[in-house]
């Protein structure tokens, strides 16, 4: 391990900032993070500054954060104080200042740091408690108060509760001794008082002397003077007397003494304490110092905030590192303001903001967010956003889009213009009378019932019956091509149309089935069967043969139910065909075939009642009546076809559904005559393209052969 830190060590000697920084981090990456350090460290002394981008090889940029990787590396190794140190460097730097992500990588390096911090100041606290404890306790014995020194020694424990009770024991047995020496000191001045009041200068010479050792100098002076101005003695002392009176100065001597020295002994005890006192004074405030330089460490709140526009919505997020407790914070865009409520982040060191200001004017502005700590240290982030007007609000936009409508109405006036002219040159008419309609555009009015048929012809055969001219065959023209791109889920149609009129009776199958190969020419060539075009004997038997062959084939190509459908117009001709016909058309729709096969006729009448007791194979089917077209579909018939062309006055439309009564025949060959007549006009400022209600009087009055059935329209 030291081997390879030496080397790294060397090697980083040679390299740039940047590759100091490049191996560092890959290390970091790859766990190796006592290699990791002194490479980052180089890196950091080369280059101090964090950058989100920071240039190296010509052009190239890098996102330079070596407080990160060194705090995070320290962190692991379990060099806390060292991590935190980094982690602070590391917030102050623009990459992690402004990035929730590696902010919140380095929250934990804060959370632990401090606990540990949190962790030091409480063992810090019970020591100055029990030192502040200690402290009053000597305190108490320094004044001699041993009534609160007693009631403190509950606050110890242990060897020390028995110290602090001994240490009370011997200042209570000092203070006592002092006072008895205090009672014998004055015993023995009163003594003195009375032998100078009594004149007694031998007595009180003597006495003095040996009380010396324990009065002040001024009181022994003082003390001294008096005696001296005392007369002396004039009868001598007899030996005896002075033998005695010596023997009791010795003893006074000896009991000074004594107290004198229990005095000097009692003042050493007390220096002692004062010392200890003292000591203890000197240790709390070392302790102090040092806590107090704990709660001073530079603990200031970092904050993120990155802002993301939407129309004139702006979305703001971030996250704030408050590690002395949050105390309160708003965020603001705009002319808007967002508290971040206390109750939701109380006392917590790590949290996110998410917020989004609505309807924000256009322009430019800026977002702020301002965090305050529980110790007042404040930290503001702003971050400016542009919301710009939307194009579609731009009086450019305002100028352009009318400046479109102009010359999209100029537009439509000469494509109108021009199609006009290319109506008349190529005499526009699109409407049909006479014919049956196979355009879809031209078809109007049926919708609702080509789609009832497509629900029942799955299981049904049906009639369809009406006047002439109502529109059957051209129903059945569209119910042809309807069926053939029906996306129905359940089957697949092959719809056939046959026109019965002027079929004879022993044609009637091979019509059929000729009808049925030319709408489906495939099945010819791909099947053998026994139909031939130029056959002049088709039996039944050969159809229902060939019909079998066909539904299977088809079947066979086809996941879905197959349904061939025969639309028949003009079926009335089978009025005049032998009920033995009949009853073979019977037995191939209802029996044979019923599954595969369907019929979908029209015609004006059918006989319900044979000469036989059977009854009619078409009994059994649906009737359909069909009958006028509606109002709304017989306007758009007239107004539809010639859009952009020519138009109808409102009541020219009215007159032309009250004469036709929404029969769509009769409409049909009214708008013909009417586009004709304009048409016809020689010039072409003479044309008009605007019908009027006279125009269509005019036309109503010329058509001679329709009388009849208007006429026969208006009475029904």
């Amino acid at each position: 391990m030291i081997l390879s830190l030496l080397f790294f060590v060397l090697i980083d000697q040679h390299l740039t900032w940047y590759e100091n920084f490049e191996q560092g981090e890959k290390l970091f990456k790859e766990g190796r993070y006592e290699q990791a350090i002194p490479l980052l460290q180089h890196a950091v002394e080369a280059k101090e500054t964090p950058r989100k981008k920071a240039f190296t090889r010509a052009v190239q940029t890098i996102e330079y954060k070596p407080y990160y990787y060194l705090a995070l590396s320290h962190h692991r190794l379990g060099n806390l104080e060292e991590a935190y140190r980094k982690a602070q460097k590391a917030l102050e730097g623009e990459v992690v200042n402004s990035s929730a992500i590696y902010m919140d990588r380095l929250s934990p390096i804060i959370e632990a740091y401090l606990d540990y911090v949190k962790e030091k100041n409480e063992k810090y606290e019970s020591i100055q408690l029990a030192i502040d404890r200690k402290l009053s306790f000597l305190q108490a014995l320094g004044v001699q108060n041993f009534t609160l020194a007693s009631s403190l020694l509950e606050h110890f424990n242990g060897q020390e509760k028995t110290d602090m009770e001994n240490l009370l024991l011997r200042h209570s047995n000092l203070h006592e001794k002092k006072l008895q020496m205090d009672g014998w000191l004055d015993q023995y001045r009163k003594t003195l008082e009375d032998l100078i009041q009594a004149g007694d200068k031998t007595q009180a010479q003597a006495l003095l002397k040996a009380m010396k050792p324990i009065l002040s100098t001024e009181e022994f002076q003082s003390r001294q003077q008096s005696i001296e101005l005392l007369p002396e003695p004039a009868i001598q002392v007899p030996a005896e007397i002075s033998v005695e009176e010596s023997t009791k100065d010795q003893e006074i001597k000896k009991l000074i003494a004594k107290m004198q020295q229990e005095r000097t002994d009692l003042e050493k005890l007390l220096e002692r304490d004062q010392l200890e006192i003292s000591n203890l004074s000197v240790e709390l405030r070392n302790l102090r110092s040092q806590s107090e330089t704990r709660n001073s460490l530079d603990l200031h709140p970092e904050v993120t905030l990155t802002v993301q526009v939407q129309n004139r919505n702006l979305s703001c997020a971030g996250q704030f590192l408050t590690p002395n407790g949050f105390q309160q914070g708003f965020i603001s865009a705009g002319n808007q303001k967002f508290e971040l409520q206390h109750k939701h982040f109380s006392g917590m060191r790590t949290a996110s903001f998410e917020k989004t200001f609505e309807s924000l004017p256009y322009g430019s502005g800026v977002a702020e967010v301002q965090i305050t700590d529980e110790r007042g240290n404040l930290v503001r982030k702003e971050s400016a956003f542009q919301i710009q007007r939307p194009w579609y609000l731009s009086p450019l936009f305002y100028i352009s889009w009318s400046l479109l409508i102009v010359l999209y109405v100029l537009f439509l006036f000469i494509r109108a213009g021009r199609k006009r002219k290319r109506a008349i040159l190529n005499h526009f008419n699109p409407y049909i009378a006479g014919v049956p309609v196979l355009e879809k555009d031209m078809f109007f009015g049926r919708e609702k019932l080509m789609a009832r048929i497509e629900k029942l012809i799955q299981n049904n055969c049906l009639m369809i019956f009406g006047q002439r001219r109502i529109g059957k065959t051209s129903l059945l023209h569209q119910l042809h091509d309807r069926l053939k791109l029906s996306q129905n889920p359940n089957a697949t149609f092959f719809p056939v149309f046959i026109d019965l009129q002027g079929v004879k009776e022993q044609d009637l199958f091979h019509i059929i089935m000729g009808e049925t190969l030319s709408s489906y020419p495939e099945l010819e060539s791909e099947l053998a069967l026994s139909f031939e075009d130029t056959q002049e004997s088709y039996t039944s038997r050969q159809f229902s043969k060939d019909l079998k062959m066909i539904i299977e084939h088809l079947q066979d190509r086809n996941p879905r139910h197959i349904h061939i459908v025969f639309l028949m117009d003009e079926v009335d001709a089978i009025n005049d065909f032998s009920e033995k016909t009949n009853q073979k058309l019977r037995g191939i729709f209802m029996k044979t075939f019923s599954d595969h096969l369907s019929s979908i006729m029209a015609g004006i009448h059918l006989k319900k009642h044979w000469e036989s007791s059977g009854s009619p194979w078409y009994n059994f089917f649906e009737e359909i009546p069909m009958t006028y077209i509606q109002e709304k579909a017989a306007r758009d018939l007239i107004t539809v076809p010639v859009k952009g062309v020519f138009t109808f006055e409102e009541p020219a439309i009215d007159l032309i559904i009250q004469e036709s009564g929404c029969q769509p025949f009769l409409i049909q060959k009214i708008c013909v005559s009417l586009i004709n007549q304009q048409l016809e006009r020689k010039s072409l400022k003479r044309k008009r393209f605007k019908i009027s209600f006279k125009d269509v009087e005019y036309v109503l009055s010329t058509m001679r052969d329709e009388r009849k059935i208007i006429e026969g329209v208006q009475s029904s």
